[in-house]
């Protein structure tokens, strides 16, 4: 029987087995069992085989126990607080993207949404909470997907808080670490101008 035969219910059958075994009416204390039997004491055979139904339980059980936080609410409020922080209401930004990091810490988005919280303290020109959050990123979520644009922006802030040799070094770690991205070519560029 194939794994697909068994996701779709069908039960096993033993014209569905691909090496039959002729039929014996007794099996002799001496006769070998089939490969890949068990074969208890009293010459029972029992297949190694685990019922379709015990599988789906398992899975099910694993289901429940991993919970996912990927639900329409939480991409609406994301969606919402970014739209915030684009519109220019970064005040109010602040408090939805905090809010989604509290509700919503392990979700796919919540290093998106830990990205534009910095976004949005640099927007206000609070380069100090800005470069917090945007370490937040990196240190938080270092595989995530915002972490280049997240390091260009520590450079930014340390640019933007007259720290000039930190903010070199991090924008050339950009340049380094992140190759032919468009953090790397923005990070090129700063690093140009004097």
């Amino acid at each position: 029987m194939y794994e697909g035969d068994a996701a779709l219910g069908k039960v096993a059958t033993m014209d569905d087995d691909p090496t039959p075994t002729p039929r014996r009416a007794s099996r002799s204390a001496s006769a070998p069992a089939p490969i890949g039997a068990f074969q208890p004491s009293g010459g029972m055979e029992v297949s190694r085989r685990v019922p379709v139904s015990a599988r789906t339980a398992r899975v099910a059980t694993r289901e429940r126990e991993m919970p996912t936080e990927r639900g329409d609410d939480a991409s609406a409020d994301y969606r919402a607080a970014v739209e915030l922080v684009k519109a220019g209401s970064s005040s109010q930004a602040i408090d939805g993207l905090r809010a989604f990091l509290r509700k919503y810490p392990r979700h796919d988005y919540a290093d998106n949404a830990q990205y534009w919280l910095g976004e949005a303290f640099y927007a206000q020109k609070d380069y100090p909470h800005a470069l917090a959050e945007f370490r937040n990123v990196i240190e938080t979520y270092p595989r995530g997907n915002k972490v280049p644009d997240a390091l260009l922006k520590v450079g930014y802030c340390y640019q933007a808080l007259g720290q000039g040799d930190k903010a070199r070094a991090v924008l050339e770690q950009v340049v380094n670490l992140y190759p032919k991205t468009e953090p790397a070519a923005l990070a090129t560029k700063r690093l140009e101008t004097p």
